[in-house]
């Protein structure tokens, strides 16, 4: 069947009410594509593909972990990557779009997807890259996803506009 949809709705919703939606007309229309919604207690981050000359995503979280993550991971047909992780008791995440002004998005708590391993798409396939069990979400990520208010209950940073010069306060 015709996947494309898929890639491109997902995200821009094409006409559908919500990309959940969207990726569901995917499914009901012969495509071999599925969502994945972390449960309570786990996430997914999204390492998203270097953007406008911006740091990749998997670069990012690799600078915040001190190296490569060590959990089970999805190659996306982009060259992102979802890894994913449990997450210790009673943290809870917000899902998030460019966390810390990166390109990591993230997905938790049943809040939002991200589309699963082993799905086919016209733009590619979404393969496991390291089938290793889920780990803990180590120390450093949680410390840094709070510190940039990916934490439900700590602060959300001031996005600041990259093209208004600020002006100190007199």
């Amino acid at each position: 069947g015709d996947t494309s949809k898929i890639v491109r709705c997902w995200k821009q919703r094409d006409g559908h009410a919500t990309a959940e939606d969207a990726l569901m007309d995917a499914i009901n229309n012969g495509g071999s594509v599925y969502a994945v919604v972390p449960a309570e207690g786990y996430a997914a981050v999204d390492c998203d593909v270097n953007k406008a000359g911006e740091e990749d995503g998997w670069s990012a979280l690799c600078t915040v972990l001190g190296g490569a993550p060590d959990t089970y991971m999805t190659r996306t047909p982009s060259g992102g990557v979802h890894v994913y992780y449990q997450l210790p008791q009673g943290l809870h995440l917000r899902s998030s779009v460019a966390v810390g002004n990166t390109a990591l998005d993230l997905r938790a708590d049943g809040k939002a997807y991200v589309v699963g391993p082993n799905s086919h798409t016209d733009a590619g396939d979404y393969l496991v890259a390291d089938d290793r069990d889920v780990t803990m979400m180590p120390d450093t990520l949680v410390t840094w996803l709070r510190d940039n208010g990916a934490v439900e209950g700590a602060p959300r940073p001031r996005k600041q506009n990259k093209n208004k010069p600020t002006t100190p306060a007199p």
